[in-house]
This record gives structure tokens, sequence and C-alpha cells, in this order.
């Protein structure tokens, strides 16, 4: 699965990299921690956690805690101050994160704690990338050439060199 999206991606994005040149404005640190945020890492967890966890649990542990995890980093790492709203809004959706959490019918803890874990794991990076993203003040073709063109680079020889191509075995690696 994860070739397929930067395999794709990476070959779509091709024209627009080389009208936009965003290798110009960018650093090869940017670069790195960019792709690294965003790239096969982020992916496995996602992946993974659809694996191991229902897909509710992606609502909570992955979309419900990226908000909370967003603003603590950048309250942590840029010194933001958090408005009244802001941290309303936050308890609220935490609240309806674990109001579906909670539903006994469905939650089975003994088989899904580890894509719970992958999930939360994978909002992390993904709220890093957006305090990054603002104080670094990413373009959007900086975006695309990192997540998309640079992964696509990366990843997809890998794959071709060491991870099983036989699609009846698709994989999350694959």
């Amino acid at each position: 699965m994860i070739a397929i999206r930067f395999g794709v991606s990476g070959l779509i994005v091709i024209p627009f990299i080389f009208y936009y040149k965003p290798w110009e404005t960018l650093t090869v640190l940017r670069a790195i921690v960019y792709s690294v945020l965003l790239g096969p890492i982020y992916m496995l967890f996602v992946f993974s956690g659809f694996i191991y966890a229902p897909a509710a649990h992606s609502a909570v542990f992955f979309n419900g805690f990226l908000p909370f995890l967003t603003l603590l980093i950048s309250l942590i790492w840029l010194k933001e101050k958090i408005s009244q709203f802001q941290a309303l809004s936050v308890i609220l959706i935490l609240l309806g994160a674990f109001l579906i959490l909670t539903d006994g019918a469905k939650l089975n803890i003994e088989l899904s704690w580890l894509g719970d874990l992958f999930f939360l794991i994978a909002g992390c990076l993904f709220a890093i990338y957006l305090v990054v993203s603002r104080a670094w003040n990413i373009t959007i073709p900086e975006l695309i050439f990192c997540t998309a063109f640079l992964n696509f680079l990366i990843y997809i020889p890998f794959w071709l060199l060491f991870l099983p191509k036989d699609f009846s075995e698709i994989s999350i690696l694959i």
C-alpha cells in the first residue's frame, strides 16, 4: 500500500516539481525533516493501526488527539499561548473522542491496543509536522516535493530491491 501511495503520487507531481523547483528554497535539513515526518514511517504507523484496531479508533487516537497534540507541541516549542476558545475546543474534541472509544459494545482492548498506539504515534508525527510547517513557513511546492517526490525517490527503490512485489500477498509494506 505504501508503494502504491508514493509511487502514484511521486509520478503525478513530477511536472509540478520541475516547474516550481522547490529544492532551490529548501535546506537539506528541512527536506529531511518534512520527508521523515510524513514519509514511509508515518504511513507504516497509519496502515498498521488499521490492521490491529477498528477504523473508529483512528478517529480517536489520530484525529481526536491531533488538535490536543498540536496545541501541546506549539505551547512547548513555539511558546504559543492557548486561547480559551482553543482550550474549550480541544476539550470538546477529546470528550467526543473518548465517547467513541468507550462504546463498550465495540471496544476490545486486548486486540486493539497496538493499533491504538500506532494511531497515536502517527498523530504525534503529524502534529509535529503541522507545528514545524508553521514555524518554518513551508510552501505548497516544498510540501509536495518532500512528501510525494522525495519519498517516492527513497521508498520505491527500497521496495523494488528488498520488499515483496506480489500483490496477491499485499501488505502495508508494499
